[in-house]
């Protein structure tokens, strides 16, 4: 009886004891496991949402691309606008990389993508910049993806035009900064924000303002004349009723009341400083390379450039009527039968245009020879080679036995100009693409190697049709040649003494 008694007190104890035991510390752990959980669905709820915005992201972005470059869209016929490379560079410097940080998986097969940079994208608003001002493109054509009536696949966003207007301010072009400015207020899309819009276009009123005064770059009260400037124009808008530009600027006004004395952040006013003050250390050196833009004489000579690149001209230097074309053959067996046609271009010193001296099959293979091959454009001096923003080019170099095209092509050459080539330079081919230009240069050397000698001659053959512009601007003689695919332009570029003829300037 004792026995029993004593097993269930003991049972009592023992379920007591259990009970307390849930109860008591087990207890927090089973609520906090619990507290745990319910985070976990918590966050994978959040985290699913998040991934549906990053996919409803990357479809948004898939579909506006898929819509303005189709798959089946010629590369190089894309490639030669450059509005389309201008937005090509941009997605690739400002928007496609958020794309791969969200789907970093999917470059994971492809590790060696190459992303541009701020330097690429520069050079393509320089190229964009040199087309209007060598052949007078309009802005607002240029803002609708117009150049000379062909129509851009891409569409064109705020910032766009919001980057080239900065880069006119770089090299101090305020008008068209200006000009490129008002476009982008007029777009204004979601690409950039209304308030960016007006604190650089009130900034730039400051800078256009202050510069007609005392030459300071910032004054109060000429930033509140141009506020007063902005106000007029955007109610001319809005009275005038242009298109979808009402809510634009609409909202512009709206920011304008809510800060009648606006005045631009320290920040902004700093950075626009830099991109127009000539005063600034890192942007002298720039300057330099653009300040024949700048002056009288320099100017003269930018425009008749430009004048030339837009259309072909005879030489200068004779009446066009003493030229002649005729066959030659140098009472060479071999040529008599199929002799080169020659068109005189001009007689003294001579400049000549040999015709359909190279097939299309020949074409196409000296191309896929230099397509691997090419390497941004240098230019040689007499202390080396160098890079530099006045030629904009890739060319390759094809050495003798790279192809027997290439080989071909050599002793034609020879025949053509009655040249020996024994000594004459390696094969170069130079790609231009659109707003590609080498600036004004001679093709010899005040001083080379002995063993090596000047460049007595050159011969230029051009490989393809160019829609508009590549012409080969002779400034002194007045001369400006149109490429024709298939046709080679020579000229010599020293006189008979050996001394370097300065008029061969190119």
């Amino acid at each position: 009886m004792k026995t029993i008694t004593f097993l269930v007190t003991t049972s009592l104890i023992l379920l007591i004891y259990l009970e307390l035991v849930v109860m008591d510390h087990p207890h927090k752990v089973l609520t906090t496991l619990f507290g745990t959980e319910q985070r976990i669905l918590n966050e994978l709820q959040r985290y699913i949402k998040q991934q549906e915005r990053h996919v409803q992201f990357l479809e948004r972005r898939l579909r506006e691309v898929s819509e303005t470059v189709p798959r089946q869209l010629n590369k190089e016929q894309y490639l030669r606008h450059p509005v389309n490379n201008l937005v090509l560079i941009r997605r690739l410097v400002f928007e496609w990389p958020s794309v791969a940080r969200i789907g970093a998986n999917l470059w994971r097969s492809s590790p060696k993508i190459y992303w541009p940079g701020k330097k690429e994208l520069r050079q393509c608003l320089r190229t964009l910049i040199r087309l209007q001002r060598t052949y007078k493109l309009k802005t607002k054509h240029l803002a609708q993806g117009l150049v000379k009536g062909d129509q851009a696949d891409v569409n064109v966003t705020g910032i766009d035009l919001l980057l080239i207007a900065v880069d006119y301010s770089i090299i101090q072009d305020s008008k068209m900064a200006y000009e490129w400015l008002d476009e982008a207020i007029a777009k204004f899309d979601d690409s950039i924000s209304s308030i960016t819009l007006l604190e650089l276009y009130v900034i730039s009123s400051c800078f256009s303002e202050s510069k007609k005064g005392e030459g300071c770059f910032y004054t109060t009260d000429a930033c509140f004349g141009g506020i007063g400037l902005l106000r007029v124009e955007l109610q001319r808008r809005v009275d005038a009723g242009e298109g979808d530009s009402q809510g634009s600027v609409s909202a512009l006004i709206t920011l304008l009341e809510e800060a009648p004395l606006y005045e631009p952040s320290l920040f902004d006013l700093e950075t626009w400083q830099i991109i127009t003050g000539t005063d600034c250390p890192t942007h002298k050196k720039a300057m330099e390379n653009y300040r024949w833009m700048l002056n009288g004489d320099k100017d003269k000579k930018v425009g008749k450039f430009n004048s030339m690149c837009r259309v072909a001209t005879g030489s200068s230097l004779q009446p066009q009527h003493v030229l002649t074309c005729r066959y030659v053959h140098y009472n060479k067996t071999w040529l008599r039968l199929s002799p080169f046609r020659v068109e005189e271009l001009q007689l003294d010193p001579p400049v000549l245009l040999f015709h359909d001296i190279i097939s299309d099959a020949e074409i196409k293979e000296v191309q896929m020879r230099a397509t691997t091959k090419l390497t941004t454009s240098e230019i040689a001096s007499e202390s080396g080679y160098f890079v530099d923003e006045s030629r904009n080019s890739e060319t390759a170099v094809l050495p003798p036995g790279d192809s027997s095209v290439v080989d071909r092509l050599a002793a034609r050459m020879s025949d053509m100009t009655n040249l020996g080539t024994a000594s004459a330079e390696v094969t170069q081919v130079t790609r231009y693409g659109p707003g590609g230009e080498y600036w004004f240069h001679h093709d010899y050397l005040a001083k080379v190697p002995l063993d090596r000698g000047p460049r007595l001659a050159t011969l230029m053959i051009y490989l393809s049709e160019v829609p508009r512009g590549g012409h080969t601007v002779f400034r002194h003689w007045g001369l400006s040649v149109r490429p024709q695919k298939g046709a080679a332009l020579f000229w010599f570029n020293l006189h008979r003494n050996g001394a370097g003829d300065t008029s061969s300037e190119h």
